[in-house]
């Protein structure tokens, strides 16, 4: 009887990505098992807000670089009934003097 040939040590399979259907390892854009797509990847959380030091996306209430508080918010009004603005838009008159309208929580842009 013949000898067997040693098989040469196969490479390990490419990480690739899991499908649905429990096929793993799927190497291209189509999964090898049930022909399904690979689903596109989720995107990271967008938004956040700006630090003064520069870093631009702070999910949370304080800064993730230098630890700073996250700033106020400041209302800023414009009357909703004819468009005036004042001319500080974050302390708003008791009354619009265009159109005579109270400024309450509706103005607020």
């Amino acid at each position: 009887m013949g000898q067997q040939q040693p098989q040469p040590p196969q490479p390990p399979p490419s990480a690739g990505w899991n499908c649905a259907c429990g096929q793993a390892g799927n190497p291209g854009k189509f999964c090898m098992g049930c022909g399904q797509p690979q689903p596109a990847p989720i995107p990271p959380p967008q938004g956040g807000w700006a630090c003064s030091c520069g870093q631009a996306e702070n999910p949370g209430r304080f800064c993730m670089e230098c630890g700073k508080p996250k700033p106020a918010v400041v209302p800023r009004y414009k009357c909703d009934k004819c468009g005036w603005e004042p001319a500080e838009p974050s302390k708003p008159p008791k009354f619009c003097p265009e159109c005579g309208d109270v400024f309450d929580d509706g103005d607020i842009i």
